[in-house]
């Protein structure tokens, strides 16, 4: 018997556009359905992206089957890719067995690493069809970081009206941060050359890499793919796994061997890193989320993803320093 937890009806239907008829067994985990009728495990993922991604990122994992690093597209009973019900789109693929992976872990961010090198490899953008539509998704640092500059701006003059603890702190650290940004932008308007862009996973956190028992990693969950330079994976791994030490300087070592190792650096691309990792994402962000969306989140929360986040920039900068003398 079906346990319907969307909303009754409407998962019964969806199952059913993908023929699923018979017992199945739902249980949600995180922000997806897993599906299991005793020898069968699916994953039904309520998609929340818009008409246009979703059909480029459907499509690139159909385009890319071969990967064996991606999950197998399971299409419905009518051939599509997706599931279209009530103004709402649902993506189905295979289960991919094996466990989240644990950074700390030495192992495991080593086969993050391969993945990714992996994963640049083998979706090459050479290789995919009709490649004028994926500029849709191709990601601009200069055009996306003025924007967030922008709107830097805009919660900074909110931060003023508002007066409340939260925008103390947001505006005692608002000049660092907006210099760090302009500097981001300056430096890599000065760095960047002609790229040799690549599809991009964009979400490397440990929950998204799936640790088979060949201890290889796999991806789930593509809804940030964008197209733009290997680096850009690259940073976005390597400041995850930072904020898990602090951004020490002996973590970092770490992990650019670990790169050194496993998925090895082109020319230029530790000033690239430099410059990526140097923009305030998490400044930007964390105010983003508190004027401009207004996350309903507890001023607790938010001190504890500050404490976590945005308090770290000094620190950041030590790396920044590290990274100059490598170059």
């Amino acid at each position: 018997m079906l346990m319907t937890v969307i909303g009754g009806k409407e998962l019964g239907t969806v199952l059913k556009s993908y023929g699923l008829n018979g017992d199945w067994r739902i249980e949600r985990l995180r922000s997806v359905f897993v599906i299991s009728n005793g020898s069968t495990d699916l994953v039904l993922k309520p998609l929340r992206i818009g008409s246009i991604k979703t059909n480029l990122i459907t499509r690139f994992i159909e385009n890319n089957q071969q990967c064996q690093l991606l999950p197998a597209l399971v299409k419905t009973a009518d051939n599509n890719n997706y599931c279209w019900y009530q103004g709402n789109r649902y993506l189905l693929t295979g289960k991919i067995a094996g466990r989240e992976a644990d950074y700390l872990n030495d192992a495991d961010l080593q086969a993050a690493i391969r993945a990714m090198s992996l994963f640049h490899c083998e979706t090459c953008l050479n290789n995919q069809v009709d490649q004028g539509q994926w500029s849709l998704i191709k990601y601009d640092p200069v055009r996306s970081w003025k924007q967030y500059f922008n709107e830097m701006n805009n919660c900074k003059k909110r931060a003023v009206k508002q007066g409340d603890a939260f925008s103390k702190w947001y505006l005692q650290e608002w000049s660092f941060y907006a210099a760090c940004a302009c500097q981001s932008i300056q430096d890599y308007q000065q760095a960047a050359k002609d790229p040799e862009l690549v599809f991009c996973y964009h979400d490397w956190a440990y929950h998204n890499v799936i640790i088979d028992q060949c201890g290889l990693g796999k991806l789930i969950d593509f809804d940030y793919l964008i197209i733009d330079r290997s680096v850009h994976d690259k940073s976005n791994l390597i400041a995850r796994y930072l904020r898990l030490y602090d951004w020490s300087l002996q973590a970092f070592g770490k992990i650019i061997d670990c790169f050194d190792r496993f998925y090895p650096w082109h020319r230029g691309e530790l000033e690239l890193l430099r410059i990526y990792l140097s923009f305030p994402y998490d400044f930007w962000i964390l105010g983003r989320q508190y004027y401009i969306e207004k996350q309903h989140w507890s001023l607790k929360y938010y001190r504890e993803q500050w404490d976590r986040k945005v308090v770290n920039g000094k620190k950041i900068q030590r790396v920044l320093r590290m990274l100059e003398k490598l170059v």
